[in-house]
């Protein structure tokens, strides 16, 4: 009998690890960020660029260095403004939900090579179009953020509500233990 109870105890106690250490892992991985921020150092040229994301219509993106690199590519060049740019290829905005973000100055450093201009407006003026094989945050940016968030949010959130009960329960077994032993 006592052996059947030290088993039946090992087998409870693995279960509660086990259950402990899913949703603690989840919460931690959560706050670790997306890509490690690169401070803005270094060359800025037509092929490395700082970009800050605009919030607004038209080219989601806003040349901070680099800018002079790109207006020479297009120099003599009449209706082409270069100090905005629309990307394509490995983009942030292909991998941040833009609907969770808080922060509306997020820079990040592109490296890739300008591949022709468009015509976002639709009224002549041109903007370059950058084709990016890499790009790194300058600040912080969680895993909280990456992805479609409110997928995201709503398994954190059941997550979060599983360890609160897995806590409930384990502090009930405790007490009805405690019980237990007081009564005998």
């Amino acid at each position: 009998m006592e052996q059947r109870l030290n088993k039946t105890k090992s087998i409870n106690t693995k279960k509660i690890i086990l259950l402990l250490i899913i949703p603690i892992a989840f919460i931690i991985t959560s706050v670790l960020p997306v890509k490690i921020p690169e401070k803005v150092a270094g060359d800025f040229n037509k092929n490395r660029l700082l970009v800050e994301e605009q919030f607004i219509t038209g080219p989601p993106y806003r040349i901070i260095k680099g800018h002079s690199s790109v207006s020479k590519l297009f120099k003599g060049r009449a209706k082409i403004d270069t100090s905005e740019l629309g990307l394509t290829g490995n983009i942030p905005l292909n991998s941040i939900d833009i609907n969770a973000l808080r922060d509306e100055n997020l820079r990040y450093i592109i490296e890739g090579k300008i591949v022709g201009t468009t015509d976002i407006y639709g009224d002549g003026y041109k903007v370059p179009i950058f084709h990016v094989t890499s790009w790194h945050p300058t600040s912080y940016l969680s895993c909280f953020y990456y992805g479609k968030s409110k997928t995201f949010i709503i398994t954190w959130l059941i997550l979060g509500c599983l360890f609160i009960l897995e806590i409930i329960v384990l502090l009930i077994r405790l007490i009805l233990k405690y019980l237990i032993k007081k009564f005998r």
